[in-house]
């Protein structure tokens, strides 16, 4: 996944152990009224590009 896929709202990047944690508001749904969440992306040294990271409640 390229970096212009992301679509987020307040993107923050946590570095951790080599790896690179992005989270962010979902932007499709941040300015309604029912917003559904944030996602996540992970980058690591094996991997050039972020990818999702599926998260369950």
């Amino acid at each position: 996944m390229k970096t212009n896929d992301i679509v987020m709202r307040d993107p923050f990047v946590l570095p951790y152990e080599g790896k690179y944690y992005l989270f962010g508001t979902r932007s499709f749904t941040c300015w309604e009224n029912h917003a559904t969440g944030v996602d996540v992306y992970l980058k690591t040294a094996e991997y050039s590009s972020f990818y999702k990271l599926e998260m369950n409640a």
